[in-house]
């Protein structure tokens, strides 16, 4: 009896484990899907351009705020959720420090 009970926990954990592993990329993986028009004009609310790849796409943003004195690059990857242009406010920030 105590055996079968075991097995029987035993069988749900593998069946818990296994979907977990089936179904991990909806579970961790929450990417946004805008058009083009939509992350244009998002862009250009936090005075950002897109920065364009060959075939007509984009990979990213690039600050529109014009300085002469900038002294670095900046990338930042926005991780398993949401966009770059929700991390807009990392903009300004930076900007200031050159």
């Amino acid at each position: 009896m105590i055996l079968r009970i075991l097995l029987g926990v035993l069988c749900l954990y593998f069946i818990l484990v296994f979907l977990a592993y089936a179904l991990q990329r909806k579970l961790l993986y929450f990417p946004e899907r805008n058009s083009i028009q939509a992350v244009m004009s998002l862009a250009e609310q936090f005075d950002l351009k897109l920065w364009p790849t060959r075939d007509s796409r984009y990979r990213g943003f690039i600050s529109k705020i014009d300085r002469i004195d900038y002294s670095g690059t900046v990338i930042i990857f926005h991780g398993n959720a949401g966009s770059a242009i929700d991390r807009s406010y990392y903009v300004k920030p930076l900007a200031r420090l050159g």
